[in-house]
């Protein structure tokens, strides 16, 4: 693109989620269920961190990018204010509609133990009429997405066009309302509302063990607790 277009402006984003997004639609996806509710991701999401950005935090940075001649021919990050495992995140994602393990029997799995995933997305990358309106972009290629850590290569960020993007804990909430499997249910006093725990973000330390780690169990990462 740069090649082409020396003048673009260029937003290269992390997952990016909001109203009709894909990133929350792909994680809620009864594609991404192994059958049992439970959720198979890489290494469990233990070693994949993630850094979402809200969809507005993205708009206001494009919008901004407009009216400052300096961003022309400039390359931005699109990224959240934290990272998270992707256990972390996906965990209170599920939490937070009220799908926990106690509840909903909600459980994270083995990716690379789960050959039925790979089926699934093999074969909903091929239909025809899939697509946004059905499977809402699942492929391989977005198992693949999902596994991978976000890392920052030094660009400018979404604060140097005068944004401060929003924490997950801020915006997500409502996202996933409409997903609230007890939305229905009248809460009628101050202990039916359930207590949802927050995303813990990591920083640099965290990360920095959390590759250590990987490192020292190799495959072993793959196996079921409690078998090591």
């Amino acid at each position: 693109v740069r090649n082409e277009f020396p003048d673009a402006t260029i937003f290269r984003c992390s997952d990016v989620y909001g109203q009709a997004d894909q990133f929350i639609s792909q994680v809620f996806s009864i594609l991404a269920s192994n059958g049992y509710r439970g959720i198979p991701l890489y290494l469990k999401g233990k070693y994949t961190v993630k850094q979402p950005v809200h969809m507005s935090d993205v708009v206001t940075g494009i919008m901004n990018s407009l009216h400052d001649p300096s961003a022309a021919g400039q390359t931005y990050e699109a990224l959240g204010p934290e990272r998270f495992t992707m256990n972390e995140l996906v965990r209170y994602m599920y939490e937070q509609t009220n799908r926990n393990q106690e509840e909903w029997n909600f459980h994270i799995t083995e990716l690379m133990l789960d050959p039925a995933a790979f089926v699934k997305a093999y074969i909903a990358g091929l239909t025809p009429f899939g697509g946004t309106q059905v499977f809402n972009q699942y492929n391989l290629d977005t198992l693949e997405r999902l596994s991978i850590s976000d890392e920052s290569e030094g660009y400018p960020n979404l604060e140097d066009l005068g944004v401060k993007p929003a924490r997950v804990v801020d915006r997500m909430p409502w996202e996933l309302k409409p997903r609230d499997v007890f939305g229905y249910f009248v809460k009628e006093t101050p202990e039916d509302v359930p207590v949802i725990t927050p995303p813990k973000p990591i920083n640099f330390s965290d990360e920095l063990h959390i590759k250590q780690l990987r490192q020292s169990k190799g495959l072993l990462n793959m196996l079921p607790a409690g078998v090591v």
